[in-house]
């Protein structure tokens, strides 16, 4: 297969693999399959511009410094607004999970009757974004306590 791009389509495609690697990690660290899967497909389609690129557009070692320099920067704003939307979607989430957890007096949210769990985990997901919305962290507290 033969596919002809302009520098500029190169660098989208660099900024979109990118992009894609920052999302999937934005839950997780633990390298998923998916992202193993990607991961392959961007050093295919790096070797195959390597070779077809005089320039040294791309190189394996330097590709993250080429990447965030050429191709991310367009993503940036539309990044940045995902991680702080993601980051209070999944606080919220985590809260709501641990309340109905003490709700109802169990140690896995997985012991409860799914509608059960739904519905008490949406009240509280409720209940947290209007916490949020209103107070933003100024009421959040964290109790002092000793690890072992």
């Amino acid at each position: 297969m033969k596919i002809e791009m302009s520098d500029e389509e190169l660098k989208l495609l660099m900024g979109i693999f990118s992009l894609t690697e920052k999302v999937l990690t934005n839950y997780s660290v633990e390298k998923t399959k998916e992202m193993q899967e990607i991961e392959i497909l961007r050093k295919k389609i790096s070797a195959l511009i390597n070779e077809s690129n005089d320039k040294g557009f791309i190189d394996n070692e330097k590709f993250r410094k080429v990447e965030l320099q050429n191709g991310l920067n367009q993503f940036e704003k539309p990044l940045a607004e995902f991680q702080v939307e993601s980051f209070w979607e999944h606080l919220i989430l985590k809260l709501a999970e641990r309340d109905v957890l003490d709700y109802f007096n169990v140690a896995n949210i997985n012991d409860l009757d799914m509608k059960k769990r739904i519905e008490e985990t949406a009240r509280f997901e409720y209940f947290w974004a209007n916490e949020f919305e209103e107070f933003g962290l100024a009421r959040l507290t964290v109790a002092d306590t000793e690890r072992s």
